[in-house]
């Protein structure tokens, strides 16, 4: 589903427009927090480089003066130090991103490569260890047990 264009940008060089849709976490119903998701364009053959609308973390961007675009991913659910940062250049034809120490890589790679950089980690519960799974199975039946003999003793005390 392409989501609708809330901003759109051109870069100081006129090379690249940055579209930026809005869209909403479907699990966060407390703060409805609105995600900026980037969709990267090159002006000239108005081709997609790098499209993250379907990867849930919000962009925010800077022009540099070359015109290449640096997207800092941000995910509020994770520490600050952890988000990712991306940055483009269709002038050089690279890409670039903070995990690597900014090594440049050919432009056409970034569709297959980014949207598995930016997307966080799936939240799971963390696993309890099998000593505290038996402890705590443990504690019921002597709380269960306890209560029987307690009604029985009530009962026919």
């Amino acid at each position: 589903m392409r989501l609708p264009v809330s901003q759109r940008h051109v870069s100081p060089d006129g090379r690249t427009i940055l579209e930026l849709a809005t869209d909403f976490d479907p699990r966060d119903v407390h703060e409805m927090q609105p995600f900026l998701l980037p969709r990267v364009i090159d002006a000239a053959t108005g081709e997609v480089m790098l499209d993250l609308t379907g990867v849930l973390a919000s962009a925010r961007f800077e022009w540099e003066r070359d015109g290449a675009l640096i997207l800092k991913m941000s995910r509020p659910w994770e520490s600050a130090e952890g988000d990712p940062a991306i940055r483009l250049s269709l002038a050089e034809g690279t890409y670039a991103t903070n995990a690597d120490g900014w090594t440049p890589h050919p432009i056409g790679e970034a569709q297959a490569r980014l949207p598995v950089f930016v997307r966080p980690a799936p939240l799971r519960p963390a696993p309890v260890p099998i000593g505290q799974r038996l402890w705590r199975w443990t504690r019921i039946a002597a709380w269960g047990g306890a209560a029987a003999l307690a009604v029985w003793f009530i009962w026919y005390g």
